[in-house]
């Protein structure tokens, strides 16, 4: 009988342990780790991990042999993915750091003074892989890159993009350059072809607007020096394409800012047409500066045709190369002197 009354006390005392445990599990169910981990989310943007608690991240804290680094329940970035959409990391083209886990390389896990909880501002936390010469140090600085805003043209996680761009060449360059100025009646072709960056460097260069390299070199990528380098040069190819021609679109043709006959006229050449050009004979009116404007009976306006060269209109580069040329006065066809040109139209003069 003693016997018994001893066993049921042992069977009591133990429930009555087993009970005081649950009860103070469920009454101080977590540890306080801000008491030892005083700074751990004090700072201006705190994760919202830590609001739901350590172990929502952390399982086995302060274990010898833990599974994963620093007790966490699973590695990086699978841990993160937890909560964050994984598509967003694994688009066609993956930032290295993303491809290899590396989110704390760029992000503080816990609370951080940075939006995005990044470790730093950028674009110095940019720096820290990528080489800070090659936006910085040169004469032209493209403004995004000189206001720290790499992630106004680059996400920083994944992209169906090249060079994880926000989008697409030319539409991501429209973002802040006037659209109207690149869609006129003639397109020159690479920005026809969205070829920005063939042109212009994106981050810095020591030449203007960006450009790869100074004109007109920069031309000869795809236009045929030969062309342009003759005996005789036109000096306004020296002084740059752009005196001439727009390099994104315009309304005339081959891109010129006025009509051919307009622009060497009245831009530089203006004493031409102010008295008879190529006189011969005393009393004559000169030389005819570009062709007459017929109109037909459609009622449609035509303009002389050069001799010559039927497909194009009557102007001054009838006569005259506008680039480069081996002959005087930048002659297009062969001639020492304005007489033997002549011959090659007038065959009877």
């Amino acid at each position: 009988m003693i016997q018994k009354t001893y066993r049921k006390k042992k069977v009591v005392v133990f429930l009555a342990v087993v009970i005081i445990f649950l009860y103070a599990g469920y009454a101080y169910p977590q540890t306080d780790c801000a008491k030892c981990h005083k700074q751990i989310a004090v700072k201006k943007v705190v994760h919202a991990a830590i609001q739901t608690g350590c172990e929502s991240c952390h399982t086995e804290p302060h274990q010898k042999k833990p599974k994963f680094p620093k007790g966490l329940s699973s590695d990086i970035p699978d841990l993160c993915y937890g909560c964050h959409d994984k598509t967003g990391f694994s688009k066609k083209n993956i930032h290295a750091p993303v491809a290899g886990g590396m989110c704390s390389g760029c992000h503080d896990s816990h609370s951080t003074d940075n939006a995005k909880l990044l470790i730093s501002e950028p674009p110095e936390l940019c720096f820290t892989c990528h080489d800070k010469t090659g936006f910085s140090g040169k004469k032209v600085v493209h403004a995004p890159v000189m206001g720290g805003m790499c992630s106004s043209c680059h996400t920083h996680h994944s992209s169906e993009n090249e060079k994880l761009l926000t989008a697409q060449q030319p539409g991501l360059c429209f973002t802040c350059h006037d659209k109207s100025k690149f869609e006129n009646k003639i397109i020159h072709a690479p920005v026809g072809s969205g070829m920005c960056t063939s042109c212009h460097s994106p981050h810095q260069s020591d030449n203007d607007k960006l450009l790869i390299s100074a004109q007109p070199d920069i031309c000869y990528n795809c236009h045929d020096k030969t062309d342009f380098t003759k005996k005789n040069v036109h000096a306004a190819v020296m002084m740059g394409c752009t005196e001439c021609h727009n390099p994104h679109s315009n309304k005339q043709k081959l891109l010129f800012e006025k009509s051919i006959n307009g622009l060497c006229l009245l831009k530089c050449h203006a004493y031409v047409s102010k008295a008879p050009h190529v006189l011969f004979t005393a009393g004559t009116k000169g030389h005819p500066l570009r062709g007459k404007r017929v109109k037909t009976s459609g009622g449609k306006i035509e303009i002389d045709r050069d001799p010559l060269r039927p497909d194009k209109e009557f102007s001054c580069s009838s006569c005259h190369n506008p680039h480069s040329s081996d002959y005087v006065k930048l002659f297009r066809y062969k001639a020492d002197s304005a007489y033997e040109l002549c011959s090659h139209c007038h065959k009877d003069f």
